[in-house]
């Protein structure tokens, strides 16, 4: 990653590519374009009898292409010329703060060979090597610092197909994509040890513990951990912290980048200066011996704002002895507690120095050509940091035995993958397309540092080893049944890029088909596209014959659900109409029975009203009978007492005969006033009979008839208790002695 310096790393890359300084006049005609800030120098052919390669470009250590212009032209070539003419890259001969000088260049011969001749008067000698596929190779020896012996300049070629899926790496520059690794990166098995220098200014002095400084910003143990787990426990580098800050003598403020953001100010690229001036000060405070990587921290250097770079092609010279692998972390990259945790922007740089290119094109985060979220050289503002399988291959963190190496794909043949991050089993199936490009499969799942969010699934992705860092090297597959619609950039983009089961992906003139994805294991099977065609063909016609079967099923179902629906209707319109009819006749019924009921109700009350009237006539007659008992009996009874007193005074007086037969008569009489009234007690007994079985079917009415025969019975018990009252006093009478005659 090289934040904030816009294309400085091409110029950067460049410059390593062995340049030795020495000037040659130029009598050519000045060869550009208006836009471009510099000419061509003079092309020259000391040996034009002798043939030469053809090409169409030239490739620099750094990957970067510069393109062959046709002879005495400024338009480019379409067709491969002969090697030898002048050479442009276009898209930074237009920029001031690139050193356009060093974007334009001839390629020519004298009668001692090959050399290239830049703008700004520098010279490589190159020797071409034929048999190794048209490369031209740096033949001087190590005599300036942008010199890096064996980076070669190479045309372009088509290298062969790796039988081994172990596809050649294109530029063979400072940093590989392909292989092999370059084994002037930093070790990347076993243990190593890393040197952290902290730095600071005289107008900006650190007043933090530079302990707790690196421990907030660069994280170390993170990394080292965050190593440790993405090499599968191969590799583990250790950080140590140089004993003091070391104190630069230049100002803060004079490492500023330029107003297009870049560090080359005044001819001086600037962050290289700062990094030249830290080990120089900090090998005369201690041993910078026994390290693997130089790593300079400047905290406070916040005028280069967010800054972090890596320097795999500039050799740094630390007491005659020269390095290579050195990164540069400035100060407003934020700490570990930021969306995106500062140990991301060491980590990656630290990734360089082990080789690895960038992923993402500068200045843009949403090209589409950028890994997304997968593999922080890519974005470190990604969730799914670990690097890629191929990646890791290539470092030699996963066996040969790892790879599901596929050099002739089979739709016959089912692929197993384990998860990347597990620590065995196949992690990486790879089918080289041709000499440059390789497909590539891996299953992502959730990890320590990789966060999907529930899109676990196969990753296919597209190595092309021609396109250099910075430009998109590495190009995500993604799935074509799951695809973001406007995302706000490539993290969003392709969030959902894994397949999960039956989803599938095409790449080139093949596709991708993932059979199962499961938690530990995920399969899929490779088919060329007329493959897959016929495949889906014969999927559309068994679903096409399936569906017109369940169509016929559908619709034999929905006739017989019609037919039952039909009878169930009819049943129910019958069950209905029974329904009606019943409520109807119950509603008859009910309204019958309610005639009935107010009927019977008017034929109580009725009956009640000639009960009541009949019980009151009744009453009346009793009443008047009673009374006229009553006054019979009381009559009886005093002439009784009458006679009785009278029969007593008779019988006190002279107890004569005359006066029993007196008494004796009016006894006679009584007994016939007693027979009269027995009389008439048996007829009202037959008249409340009749009544009773007139009015029997009237329950209440009867209730009340028989209540005022209770009373008259109780009147009749009176009576009778009365008759037999006078009966006693007549036996009375009858017990005087003498015994009045007639008793």
């Amino acid at each position: 990653m090289h934040h904030n310096k816009g294309n400085n790393l091409i110029v950067m890359i460049l410059i390593s590519c062995l340049f030795l300084a020495y000037s040659q006049p130029s009598a050519a005609a000045e060869r550009k374009k208006p836009n471009w800030l510099a000419s061509c120098p003079e092309v020259v052919d000391a040996t034009p009898e002798l043939s030469t390669p053809k090409t169409v470009l030239l490739r620099v250590p750094s990957g970067n292409e510069f393109k062959l212009l046709a002879k005495d032209s400024t338009d480019f070539v379409s067709e491969p010329q002969s090697i030898i003419g002048c050479y442009v890259l276009e898209e930074l001969v237009t920029d001031s703060y690139q050193s356009p000088q060093w974007q334009i260049g001839s390629l020519s011969r004298d009668l001692n060979g090959y050399y290239f001749k830049n703008a700004a008067n520098h010279i490589w000698r190159l020797i071409l090597k034929t048999q190794d596929n048209g490369r031209l190779v740096l033949e001087t020896p190590n005599q300036t610092v942008y010199y890096n012996k064996g980076e070669t300049f190479r045309l372009d070629f088509l290298p062969q197909r790796a039988v081994d899926c172990k596809v050649k790496d294109y530029a063979e520059g400072g940093g590989r994509l392909g292989f092999p690794r370059n084994s002037a990166r930093v070790p990347q098995l076993g243990i190593t040890k890393n040197l952290i220098l902290v730095v600071d200014f005289p107008d900006a002095v650190l007043t933090q513990n530079p302990e707790s400084a690196v421990e907030n910003v660069l994280a170390p143990k993170v990394v080292e951990n965050f190593y440790y787990s993405s090499s599968n426990g191969k590799f583990r580098p250790t950080f140590t912290i140089f004993p003091t800050v070391v104190r630069l003598n230049s100002l803060e403020k004079s490492f500023a980048p330029n107003a297009a953001g870049g560090f080359l100010v005044d001819g001086v690229q600037q962050d290289f200066r700062l990094v030249r001036e830290a080990l120089n000060i900090a090998q005369s405070k201690g041993s910078l011996d026994g390290y693997s990587s130089m790593n300079i921290f400047a905290p406070t250097a916040l005028s280069m704002k967010y800054y972090g770079s890596a320097y795999i092609g500039v050799d740094f010279d630390i007491g005659g002895k020269l390095i290579y692998n050195t990164q540069l972390v400035g100060g407003g990259i934020g700490t570990i507690s930021d969306p995106v945790p500062s140990w991301k922007v060491f980590a990656h740089e630290y990734g360089h120095l082990l080789g690895m290119y960038d992923y993402y094109i500068p200045g843009t985060g949403s090209s589409g050509k950028s890994p997304g979220p997968f593999d922080f050289m890519g974005n470190t503002s990604g969730t799914a940091n670990s690097f890629f399988g191929f990646q890791r291959w290539v470092q030699g963190w996963f066996e040969d035995s790892d790879i599901d190496c596929d050099f002739t794909p089979n739709s016959s043949v089912t692929h197993t993958l384990s998860p990347l991050n597990q620590v065995s089993g196949k992690r990486l199936y790879v089918h080289p397309l041709d000499g440059t490009t390789a497909l590539a499969v891996e299953f992502r799942t959730e990890s320590e540092f990789d966060f999907l969010k529930g899109n676990d699934g196969l990753l296919v992705y597209l190595i092309d080893m021609k396109v250099v860092g910075l430009k998109g090297p590495i190009s995500i597959q993604p799935s074509e049944q799951d695809l973001v619609f406007n995302p706000r950039d490539d993290v969003e983009r392709y969030s959902t890029a894994p397949l999960s089961t039956g989803q599938f992906v095409k790449v080139k003139d093949l596709v991708i088909l993932a059979d199962t994805v499961g938690k530990d294991r995920a399969s899929f099977r490779v088919f060329t596209k007329a493959e897959f065609l016929i495949k889906q063909e014969a999927e559309a016609k068994a679903a096409a014959e399936l569906k017109a079967k369940q169509d016929a099923d559908t619709k034999a179902a929905a006739d017989k659900a019609a037919a039952d629906l039909k009878a169930k209707q009819d049943a129910d319109a019958k069950a209905a109409a029974d329904l009606k009819a019943a409520a109807e006749l119950k509603a008859k019924q009910e309204a019958e029975a309610k005639a009935a009921a107010e009927l019977k109700a008017k034929q109580d009350a009725d009956a009640k009203v000639l009960a009541d009237k009949a019980a009151a006539k009744i009453a009346q007659d009793k009443a008047v009978a009673d009374a006229k008992a009553a006054a019979e009996l009381k009559a009886k009874q005093e002439a009784e007492a009458k006679a009785a007193a009278e029969l007593k005074a008779k019988q006190d007086a002279a107890a004569d005969k005359a006066a029993l037969a007196k008494a004796q008569s009016e006894l006679a009489a009584a007994n016939a006033a007693l027979a009269d009234a027995q009389k008439f007690n048996r007829e009202q007994a037959a008249r409340i009979t009749s009544f009773e079985e007139q009015f029997k079917v009237l329950s209440e009415s009867v209730a009340t008839v028989q209540n005022q025969l209770s009373q008259l019975n109780s009147k009749l018990v009176a009576a009778l208790t009365g008759l037999n009252t006078a009966n006693a006093k007549i036996k009375k009478i009858c017990s005087a002695k003498p015994k009045p005659k007639g008793c």
